[in-house]
């Protein structure tokens, strides 16, 4: 299986979804997957969230789908607040979008989206990045497909990424 950068880039969708986190008052990361992405993804067969069919085949006033391929790899720990990962990629597209006015959606790959997270041979051939003789397929590949990087250091003063191995191996791609 190979694994396709996806993303994510109507601000409408992305605070408007998960459903099961609509009364939060920020959550993190890490809740939003708990509480609104793995069971939203269980429930339709333990797949991808962007492979829901409301995502999926989903599209914004403009008519411009939900998901496309990435533009933009993101790399951010799960215990920033959600808001602030929605805020701060929701300005850098307002930014991307009154430098380019006229051109190509912007889309956002980020892994509780874009990664199966239920474990198992589905979630492993998504994780497919670690054998880099193949380097087509995996991890590397999505962030080099994607053309940009963006990293989310939260807090300014102690970002966490930059603590996390696992955003230092991102950041390394």
């Amino acid at each position: 299986t190979e694994t396709r950068p996806h993303g994510c880039h109507c601000e409408e969708y992305w605070t408007t979804s998960p459903k099961a986190c609509s009364g939060c008052h920020s959550p993190t990361t890490r809740q939003l997957h708990k509480d609104a992405v793995l069971p939203e993804t269980e429930a339709a067969g333990r797949i991808r969230y962007v492979e829901l069919p409301w995502v999926a085949a989903g599209t914004d006033e403009r008519g411009v789908p939900y998901v496309g391929q990435a533009s933009a790899f993101v790399s951010h720990s799960w215990d920033t607040p959600w808001n602030y990962l929605v805020e701060t990629l929701c300005g850098w597209a307002a930014d991307h979008e009154r430098r380019h006015p006229d051109g190509a959606p912007l889309y956002f790959w980020v892994d509780i989206f874009a990664i199966n997270q239920h474990g198992g041979g589905a979630q492993a051939a998504d994780m497919y990045s670690f054998r880099e003789p193949n380097e087509g397929v995996g991890f590397p590949a999505v962030i080099r497909a994607a053309k940009r990087s963006i990293v989310v250091m939260e807090p300014w003063l102690r970002p966490r990424p930059a603590t996390r191995v696992w955003c230092l191996f991102e950041m390394n791609k």
